[in-house]
């Protein structure tokens, strides 16, 4: 039986704020969870993105400075989220931030729109993680925006990325020859995209 004084300790609970490490959840999976960006993360992104072989996967090819970083962040936090959805990827247990992932040119008359995804902590690479992380964007893109399909690019050497990519139902569409400088030679860019449809399939 429930009492008043359950009740009370309840909302008291509901409405104790949240600690100032947490993330605050926006999709969450199995393994990783999906949250806003914050501008206290600013640091860790720079440090990730300083690395030249996630760098060069990224397209990067200057420092990234904290400064810098922390302007690309509030831009990303300011956005209304009508053309571009940023959002963090956490794990979930032990909880920390792995990595980042965005819907960007969302069409909103054609109904759909660009992704991108890394994952900055080496540690959680071919795990499946970022698989997990672009199957909630994509969910939340597919049923929440009501968009028909999504697409991408990726380096033509990044195995990896393809076919985790293909995984969830992208399919190359086309592909630029030697197309990027990439670690001292130029790689093909592949074009991939996936239809509501067949995500769902």
């Amino acid at each position: 039986m429930t009492t008043c004084k359950d009740v009370l300790k309840e909302e008291k609970f509901m409405d104790e704020p949240r600690p100032p490490e947490a993330p605050m959840p926006f999709l969450k999976g199995k393994r990783v969870t999906l949250c806003p960006v914050r501008m206290q993360d600013a640091e860790q992104y720079a440090r990730w993105l300083n690395d030249r072989e996630t760098a060069d996967l990224l397209m990067y090819h200057v420092p990234i400075t904290v400064e810098r970083e922390k302007s690309v962040l509030e831009e990303m936090s300011a956005d209304p989220g009508e053309k571009q959805v940023h959002l963090a990827i956490w794990l979930n247990a032990p909880q920390r931030l792995i990595g980042n992932t965005s819907l960007f040119q969302i069409n909103p008359r054609d109904l759909h729109a660009q992704t991108g995804i890394f994952i900055g902590d080496k540690s959680c690479w071919n795990k499946g993680l970022g698989t997990e992380a672009m199957r909630l964007l994509l969910e939340y893109g597919f049923t929440s925006r009501n968009l028909r399909k999504v697409m991408l690019s990726c380096f033509g050497h990044n195995l990896r990325a393809k076919a985790a990519y293909e995984k969830l139902g992208f399919q190359e569409v086309g592909r630029y020859k030697e197309h990027r400088f990439v670690q001292g030679g130029y790689v093909d860019m592949i074009l991939m995209e996936v239809f509501r449809e067949r995500f769902f399939a």
